[in-house]
């Protein structure tokens, strides 16, 4: 995960696999009592997700699975609706 930079990591109780953020865009997101972002857009991934990074070696074979994989994205933008404090074990909700 290092690699990528995430702001948020949302562990799903699905059995569903393989960038499940894909089926997102253009939908709400509510987590805990508080906090609601909207999914604007998938997040395309650059030459930076190779190189070394702190305890990571340089592997030139992440983009190249990342394009094979998924269009080259993983992950996805959102703009924030409501604000709020975002706490670890908060429910999530993703509208339908």
């Amino acid at each position: 995960m290092n690699r990528f930079r995430p702001n948020i990591i949302i562990q799903l109780d699905s059995k569903e696999k393989d960038f499940v953020e894909n089926n997102w865009l253009g939908k709400k997101i509510y987590i805990g009592e508080e906090v609601i972002l909207k999914i604007k857009q998938s997040t395309s991934r650059c030459v930076m997700t190779t190189l070394e990074q702190e305890n990571l070696p340089k592997d030139i074979n992440i983009l190249k699975t990342i394009k094979k994989s998924n269009d080259g994205k993983v992950g996805i933008y959102a703009d924030v609706i409501k604000t709020g404090i975002i706490k670890i074990d908060d429910s999530i909700l993703i509208e339908e």
